[in-house]
């Protein structure tokens, strides 16, 4: 499963990079979850969707649409459901993510600095971000 990182708690990034900013430090509090991600399908509620139309129907026509929404068979029905789910898949984007299983995790010095290059070794000065994620979160 992906990871994704955040420093709120609730905007996630899919970069670790992207938490970095100048007010992070040793110490400091971040959060690693799972990366949720959604098919257009997955919001789909079939019996949902066939009791509106019937509601539909019923106010359209009244008691001469008492029988429209019947499916020949379970069969019929699960067959109905497959090729709506389908089409929702193809035609719609779901262009976002959610957090699954939040880890509260607290910054190390390893994730967060590495010598500058402009600092010629000397340990002094400058810092910059490590590009790995880190190697191991801190549950609390």
């Amino acid at each position: 499963m992906t990871k994704i990182y955040s420093l709120n708690g609730e905007d996630y990034f899919e970069d670790f990079q992207d938490i970095i900013t100048d007010e992070v430090e040793v110490g400091g509090t971040y959060w690693e979850a799972d990366k949720k991600t959604y098919a257009p399908s997955h919001f789909f509620h079939f019996g949902g969707m066939l009791e509106a139309l019937c509601e539909q129907a019923f106010e359209e026509a009244g008691d001469f649409a008492e029988d429209f929404g019947k499916l020949r068979s379970e069969r019929d029905r699960d067959a109905c459901e497959a090729e709506i789910r389908a089409v929702l898949d193809k035609y719609l984007t779901c262009n976002f993510f959610t957090a699954k299983n939040p880890i509260e995790c607290t910054f190390t010095k390893d994730e967060l600095t590495t010598l500058c290059s402009s600092c010629n070794g000397s340990g002094e000065g400058m810092y910059e971000a490590h590009v790995a994620a880190p190697a191991a979160a801190k549950e609390k």
